[in-house]
């Protein structure tokens, strides 16, 4: 079976490490936001469907972890801006 490249698992958002391909399989899990954008911008997932699909699991997160709109909005605002020129996260 071929894993899915984003994922919500367990309460986190787990990703392919694109950049372990095509050597190895490997998994990068995201259990905040802090670590969704850090993954983001070290270009462990790639490609435009993908980096959207992140930036909705990483909105989800933020929401998980407070239901305050303020608090959302700033996490959208950091994955919308943790990589600049992917149109597809915001």
């Amino acid at each position: 079976m071929i894993p899915r490249t984003v994922q919500w698992r367990n309460d986190a958002v787990r990703l392919i490490d694109q950049r372990a391909l095509p050597e190895r399989l490997g998994f990068v899990t995201c259990s905040d936001v802090g670590a969704l954008v850090r993954a983001i911008q070290d270009l462990v997932v790639r490609g435009a469907p993908a980096l959207g699909a992140v930036g909705a699991f990483g909105v989800a997160l933020a929401a998980r972890s407070s239901p305050t709109a303020s608090v959302v909005r700033r996490a959208g605002y950091r994955i919308a801006n943790a990589r600049p020129t992917a149109v597809n996260l915001a």
